[in-house]
């Protein structure tokens, strides 16, 4: 959360009375499913009717358990995965809901294959530059009238 936090607009705030959203472990049926069998963590998007960051068993055996957080807590600010445009073919996402606020970044915490190979190489993977950027167009400077995104612990 930090992560975010500390680079634009956004507060997040632990409250127990109807928060915007809840940390949750994945079902059974989630860990089983063929689909999912290298997820650590899902998170939902906006517009989704679950409010519930889903962590998986795999997570714990993660390195980079802190970018694989903050890439979830990007799909709940409004983030779609960073896909490179000449590959887009290969993303089962819905994306035409979605609007580019900054040009295709490599390095992004939003791009699975940066997350991947620093998990690999055991780096711990930061906001990038244009992460920074777009976070800041939506939501402002950090600390500057920050919007609260309410948690359940």
């Amino acid at each position: 959360m930090k992560y975010w936090e500390d680079n634009c607009g956004i507060l997040f705030t632990q409250i127990e009375e109807n928060p915007w959203f809840t940390f949750d472990e994945a079902s059974e049926n989630l860990e089983k499913h063929p689909d999912l069998q290298y997820v650590v963590a899902m998170a939902f998007f906006p517009g989704d009717e679950s409010r519930t960051v889903k962590i998986f068993k795999r997570f714990d055996s993660q390195f980079n358990k802190i970018a694989a957080l903050a890439h979830e807590l990007g799909h709940i600010m409004g983030f779609c995965h960073d896909i490179d445009p000449k590959n887009m073919h290969c993303s089962n996402e819905v994306n035409h809901f979605a609007e580019y606020i900054t040009e295709y970044d490599p390095n992004s915490i939003m791009n699975y294959s940066k997350l991947w190979e620093d998990e690999k190489n055991h780096r711990l993977t930061k906001l990038s530059d244009l992460d920074i950027e777009g976070c800041r167009k939506l939501y402002g400077e950090p600390k500057n009238g920050s919007k609260t995104l309410q948690i359940s612990g």
